[in-house]
């Protein structure tokens, strides 16, 4: 009666019970009783009362008691503490009172909470249950009403009161485990099947059954909808956790809160990688991300930085690097990850860093982006996905203009830096390049270019490397050793200190560590985070390392049998995991540092939900962790797949490279350029070199498309080793890919400048191709065989051996003539406009036209563009050399066209170039100015290095004869900062003769000699007739200023003497008109001066014709001196 009556006087404010607790307010009233705001007056504390319904027997309570009693003893900052238990009279229980929103109420505002959100909240109830569920207490009521959100973090209420819950299958509760809404006994399992249900409601905002009865258990629906179908932004992994704890069956949920607390450490956060929220490897390290810290505010400030982090195996750089930067505000976090086995894929690290930012844009800013980027396609798969659905860009794409290998990685180099210019403009750029001494050189080139401009960027790069793996030409030193120190970090991270190891194990542990244990793993480990971590993993996973009532208990030392290395230790942990889980982690390791998840389940034959029930248990031993996106994976770190790969015996490694090959060729078919390079090298593992074969091919061709020659020789060389080794019969079926492959890389060594090596391939080619030496015999008709001829051809003509270029062109053309498609005829376009250009160098000006005029006609036949206007550019060359300035123009006008049509803006700066040549010779100034000035502005849009290095060349020698001198040295030095950067050679010799006019002009006759002797010296190495002849000209006139009489003689004649070889007849009319000083000098006899001015009026006669008016003038002032003489 009295404990009634008491019951009664709960719901007056200021009531006393148990002459302890005045009553302030009623909290709320459900089927276990009511819980009440109360003061302790004895402790002058607010609390909490929990009063229990009259309803439970003293069996039932007694049992709560024991539960209570041993809760009272629990000190985690997830449990709200109890303070008291009274069970006489009226049963209640005191604990602290949490002045704070419950999980409930967070519900009732929002549907769904975000991922990081939700994973934060679960991570917290899942550390509390493990602790207190190694007490032995199971709470078996967890729902949100229970589970408070403090500004410290979650705290959970009423622990034990799953006991009345008990065999009372008719107290419904959406989080009760189905055992129990059954009545069976409560385990931690129901802990979390409850934990299941909240973590399904804060991802969907739904429960997973609410239209079901749960009381009643025949009904309960066994079929649970997916979180995924709620929120498709769930990664797979995450869906499948949620249903695992929502298993029918206990037995089929996780063994435990810890296992799944490890799990989902391991899954990604929106952009946030796992690594950083489960690594120990941090202890110590607190200097060095205070230095990154820093570094950040200047970059986010615009000076940008670069910060090298360096160190042995295991010392936690990657760690530090993601740590520090997960921290960065108002950041775009960028991660690349290198791979050993993708150091053969040309921008590998470059193509990450960029599609993972474009995954950060809107719709409408990534359509902005491809915009920008859609020279890239080729590089870049979601560009190619967009470029790929407008007929616009593909054509656009189709007619770009192909560069020569150092010109074209400068214009992607170009391109990219261009692009994160911006981009970094709208928000700063924190990078993080994983393992550099991995990275592709193409992507390290990229790296180079960035570090070079950094003063203008606000972006953070943070890369960590191994120094000892970087050899002495590895192109990562030059940066390293290169970049300014003022925008430049290296942090070199050491092993742990002892005190650091204790406090890196205590960190993982969560408990103080023997001393005794401690000595003996730091005097093993030297200490190395990443020993450490996986020696003390691999005793918690052999149970040495246990915890009981909320401690971990330590083995005694001399139990201890340590692995000898690293190896050893991570070797030791895998084989604690299931054989299946065994066996799909050595799948995973034959794809890569990084694996899809998609890919593991086509090569294991299962179902996702299959794949990643393997998979858990990697996820919870930190073997594996997932990436942010969901679909893809990577190994913790680089020896983890380096063990698991090095177990797999050569039957089974060839066997499973089989079956990636195959996964990801059915995976790309649609886009396989983008995976070639990794296709090959499956299959060539495989030892399927007939697939092999057709990857290799492929991944040289993008390589060579993208301007990557290295690795486009790579893997033309690799190709042919491989057809090496193909027995007789099989080799015979892929000669046309052996000639393939010949022609190609004698392609891409001419372009890099090897001549020999690439002649020695095209006549391996074509000796394959013919059964016989390339010069002999009749050739029969391929198009394979013209190529290869016409390579040959360029190539000789190169290297000045013109005879055999003709008869190599020659073979070409009859060929061709033979076939009858646009191939060939293109083919033979090219053929006449490289004999066309050879007759220009050789002086045989009515051929070069002769053959310009036929190369011309067939590329207009045919529809080419990009042909026509080289066929028009040499054709002008021809005439302005023979003296038919007003033809040259023309056709120089019309490939102008042409080249603004197909967009190749360099070459029409070229054109521009010619066309102010023969204005600046006739005196039209305006409209030569005009055509320069418009080609310095064509300049700041493309990279065209040498065409502006010859505009400034130009410039300059419109400024001497205008007598401005200061502005002439100015466009000089201007011309040589270009020409040094386009690498371009073959203008040095016309650049050295600029200085030598400006040199002369002021009177510095010493100067105006050696850069004159330089122009000439350049011009005889590099075999340029027509630069010779105007160097000697111009030697001859400034020896004529020294007053040395003989050699200005000697010069002018050879001067001469070349001109009269080229026919071309405005320089040697110039030339005519400098000797003429030689005779004012006195420097003639007398019978020659009569040769001198006879050759002098006929100068004038062809400048007249020319309107060459600066050197008509100068030609006649002389006729008047040399009257008066």
């Amino acid at each position: 009666m009295a404990a009634v009556q008491a019951r009664e006087a709960l719901n007056l404010p200021g009531q006393i019970i148990k002459d302890r607790y005045q009553i302030q307010s009623k909290i709320g009233e459900g089927y276990l009783g009511a819980v009440l705001k109360a003061t302790d007056m004895r402790q002058g504390q607010t609390v909490a009362l929990k009063v229990f319904s009259l309803n439970f027997s003293e069996e039932r309570l007694a049992r709560l008691g024991e539960q209570v009693r041993r809760a009272i003893h629990l000190d985690h900052p997830g449990v709200v503490r109890i303070l008291d238990w009274d069970n006489q009279e009226l049963p209640l229980q005191v604990e602290e009172f949490i002045d704070a929103p419950s999980l409930a109420d967070l519900f009732k505002t929002s549907t769904h909470v975000p991922v990081q959100q939700a994973i934060a909240i679960a991570q917290q109830i899942l550390a509390t249950l493990e602790y207190v569920h190694s007490w032995d207490i199971v709470h078996g009521d967890l729902e949100p009403c229970n589970i408070f959100l403090t500004k410290e973090g979650i705290k959970i209420s009423g622990w034990g009161m799953g006991i009345l819950r008990e065999g009372r299958p008719a107290l419904p509760n959406a989080h009760q485990a189905p055992e129990q809404a059954a009545g069976r006994p409560t385990t931690p399992q129901a802990d979390l099947y409850a934990v299941g249900v909240i973590l399904y409601r804060l991802l969907t905002g739904h429960y997973p059954y609410e239209e079901a009865n749960i009381g009643e258990t025949n009904t309960l629906p066994r079929q649970l909808l997916p979180p995924g179908e709620w929120n498709p932004n769930l990664s797979p992994a995450l869906a499948h956790l949620v249903m695992k704890l929502l298993a029918w069956q206990p037995a089929e949920r996780y063994t435990s809160a810890g296992e799944v607390r490890s799990i989902l450490a391991a899954l990604a956060m929106e952009d946030t990688d796992a690594l950083i929220r489960r690594s120990t490897n941090l202890v110590g390290r607190e200097s060095f991300i205070e230095t990154l810290r820093s570094s950040w505010e200047q970059s986010r400030q615009g000076a940008g930085q670069v910060v090298f982090i360096t160190g042995k195996l295991g010392v936690g750089k990657t760690a530090l690097a993601l740590d520090a930067t997960s921290t960065f505000q108002s950041a775009i976090r960028l991660v690349g990850y290198c791979d050993p086995t993708k150091t053969h894929t040309p921008y590998y690290l470059v193509t990450q860093i960029m599609e993972a930012y474009l995954a950060t844009l809107s719709v409408d800013r990534l359509q902005k982006a491809v915009e920008k980027l859609s020279d890239l396609a080729i590089l870049l798969p979601t560009v190619h996905a967009w470029v790929s659905k407008s007929t616009h860009k593909q054509n656009a794409l189709q007619r770009s203009v192909s560069l020569k290998p150092r010109q074209g990685q400068r214009r992607v180099l170009n391109q990219l830096m261009e692009f994160i210019q911006e981009a970094t403009q709208e928000m700063p750029w924190a990078v993080i390049l994983d393992d550099l001494h991995w990275a592709d050189s193409n992507s390290l080139s990229l790296l180079c270019h960035l570090s070079q401009h950094l003063d203008s960027l606000p972006m953070l790069i943070v890369g960590t490397f191994e120094e000892e793996r970087l050899h002495t030409r590895h192109p990562l030193q030059e940066i390293w050793r290169g970049t300014s120190c003022r925008y430049t970090h290296h942090l070199h991270l050491e092993n742990l200190s002892r005190q650091e190891a204790q406090q890196a194990l205590e960190n993982l542990l969560r408990s103080p560590v023997p001393a005794s244990l401690l000595t003996k793993l730091y005097q093993h480990t030297c200490g190395n985070p990443l020993y450490l971590e996986e020696i003390a993993l691999g005793m918690m996973d052999d149970g040495l390392i246990t915890m009981e009532e909320g401690e971990y208990h330590f083995p005694d030392t001399v139990d201890v049998r340590l692995p000898q290395d690293v190896r050893e230790a991570i070797w030791r942990r895998i084989r604690r995991l299931s054989p299946d889980a065994q066996t799909m982690l050595r799948s995973a390791s034959v794809l890569g540092l990084t694996f899809r998840l998609d890919d593991l389940s086509r090569i294991g034959d299962l179902s996702e939900y299959e794949t990643l029930e393997h998979l858990d248990m990697a996820l919870g031993h930190r073997q594996i962790y997932e990436l942010p996106g969901g679909t893809a994976f990577r190994f913790s770190h680089p020896e983890i797949q380096y063990v698991l790969y090095a177990d797999l015996g050569s039957p089974r490694r060839q066997l499973l490279h089989r079956q990636a090959g195959e996964t990801i060729e059915q995976r790309c078919r649609h886009e396989p350029q983008f995976y070639a390079e990794e296709l090959a090298r499956h299959f060539i593992e495989a030892g399927n070199m007939e697939r092999a074969l057709t990857y290799s091919i492929h991944a040289a061709r993008r390589s060579e498309a993208i301007y990557a020659s290295d690795k486009a020789l790579f893997w033309y060389n690799r190709t042919l080793e491989m057809l090496d080794h193909l027995g007789l019969e099989k080799a015979t079926q892929f000669e046309s890919l052996r000639l393939l492959a010949h022609e190609s890389l004698g392609n891409v060594l001419a372009q890099d400048g090897q001549y020999d090596a690439a002649l020695e391939h095209y006549t391996s080619a074509l000796f394959k191709w013919l059964g016989q030496e390339p010069t002999s015999g009749k050739a029969p008709p391929s198009i394979e065989a013209v190529r290869i001829y016409l390579f040959g051809a360029e190539l000789y003509a190169r290297q000045g051996k013109y005879d055999e270029a003709v008869t190599w062109c020659q073979k070409s053309l009859d060929l061709a003539s033979r076939i009858h498609d646009d191939e060939a005829m293109q083919a033979r376009g090219y053929a006449c406009h490289m004999l066309s250009k050879i007759c220009i160098h050789t002086g045989d000006l009515p051929y070069a036209i002769q053959f310009g005029e036929e190369s011309a006609r067939i590329y207009r036949q045919i529809e080419h563009p990009v042909g026509q206007a080289n066929a028009y550019s040499d054709l002008g060359l021809a005439y302005y050399h023979q003296g038919k300035w007003h033809q040259a123009e023309e056709v120089y006008w019309k490939g102008l066209r042409l080249r603004q049509e197909v967009g190749d803006t360099e070459g029409e700066i070229e054109l521009r170039n010619r066309i102010a040549r023969i204005h600046i010779e006739r005196g039209n100034w305006e409209s030569a100015l005009e055509l320069l000035e418009s080609n310095l502005s064509l300049g700041r849009l493309v990279d065209a290095p040498a065409q502006i290095g010859l505009t400034f060349s130009l410039l300059a020698h419109m400024h001497v004869l205008f007598g401005e001198l200061e502005s002439a040295n100015e466009s000089l030095a201007q011309s040589e900062q270009y020409f040094i950067q386009s690498e371009a050679d073959k203008y040095l010799s016309e650049l050295e003769q600029r200085w030598g006019e400006y040199y002369l002009t002021i009177g510095d006759l010493t100067r105006a000699l050696q850069h004159t002797q330089r122009s000439m010296e350049l011009a005889v190495d590099q075999e340029l007739p027509l630069e010779e002849s105007q160097a000697c000209r111009l030697l001859g006139r400034v020896h004529i200023a020294r007053q040395e009489i003989e050699p200005a003689g000697t010069a002018l004649r050879q001067s001469l003497e070349l001109l009269e070889r080229m026919g071309s007849r405005y320089e040697l009319a110039r030339s005519q008109v400098a000797l003429a000083y030689l005779a004012l000098a006195g420097g003639a006899e007398a019978e020659e001066v009569e040769k001198i001015r006879e050759d002098l009026h006929k100068a004038i006669r062809v400048l007249e014709e020319l309107d060459a008016k600066p050197a008509l003038e100068e030609a006649q002032v002389i006729v008047r001196e040399l009257a008066e003489s």
